[in-house]
């Protein structure tokens, strides 16, 4: 994992020019299961792969919509290596959305979010 947060900081510069076709969300994948029961799943993998659960929200106050936001020591250990105004790239988001019947994961693109932080300073 360590390498592959420096590898993707590391090819920013290269990659910054592309953020016009990518998208700042990604669906991770729909199921019939209901918003809570997935907001516990992909709580209970986050911490199992070695990442920080660092909150948790339902927008609007909605049982519709959850959101987990997390980091890890190594994406927290090469933002503050970056430095700067760089310190909202330290936190990825899933957002958990109960839309016509299905439930839809969607999380944060690091690479958006980096080419978009590239570009600004």
């Amino acid at each position: 994992m360590k390498k592959s947060v420096v590898i993707f900081f590391l090819l920013l510069p290269l990659s910054w020019a592309f953020a016009q076709n990518l998208k700042p969300y990604v669906i991770g994948f729909e199921t019939t299961e209901p918003v809570a029961v997935i907001q516990q799943k992909v709580t209970t993998l986050l911490d199992q792969n070695g990442m920080k659960v660092i909150g948790q929200y339902q927008p609007a106050n909605d049982k519709n919509r959850a959101v987990i936001v997390f980091t890890s020591s190594e994406l927290e250990n090469s933002i503050k290596k970056i430095g700067g105004l760089t310190g909202f790239a330290a936190v990825l988001r899933v957002g958990i959305t109960n839309e016509n019947g299905k439930t839809v994961v969607s999380y944060t693109n690091p690479q958006y979010w980096g080419c978009l932080l590239q570009s600004r300073f």
